[in-house]
């Protein structure tokens, strides 16, 4: 068996490893240190390590967009509205600060749901489990 037959399986259990909220105090105050910025969110697994995961799932998983594009197209095109109009919302808020940070998390919950909406795609399954 190869590895090809492996890495979607392994991108769902990091994908679903990573979204724990556990906090990374001491790897924060290091980078803060390091770089000489306070960082206005504190980091996590979830804000650190999983935005990444999730991109090269997606990277991965390029080939299936289209097909996963005709299979969900009204979903995806209300989330993507949605999505769009929540930053417009941020971006024109009174409490911009805030709002931008909350619209940068609820990006990378919409990022992880793409992932594995890639990952556990019908095509991707039938794929591993051979």
């Amino acid at each position: 068996m190869t590895i090809k037959h492996w890495v979607n399986p392994i991108f769902i259990g990091l994908l679903i490893l990573l979204s724990l909220p556990i906090k990374l105090p001491a790897l924060q105050q290091w980078l803060e240190s390091i770089f000489l910025v306070s960082l206005p969110i504190k980091l996590s697994l979830y804000t650190l390590f999983l935005p990444p995961v999730a991109v090269l799932c997606l990277i991965s998983n390029r080939r299936r967009a289209e097909g996963i594009w005709r299979q969900f197209r009204l979903p995806l095109t209300i989330i993507l509205f949605l999505f769009c109009w929540m930053w417009l919302g941020a971006i024109m808020s009174d409490y911009m600060k805030l709002a931008l940070k909350h619209s940068g998390r609820y990006t990378i919950i919409l990022l992880t749901f793409i992932a594995l909406l890639f990952a556990l795609d019908r095509e991707s399954s039938k794929s591993s489990s051979r």
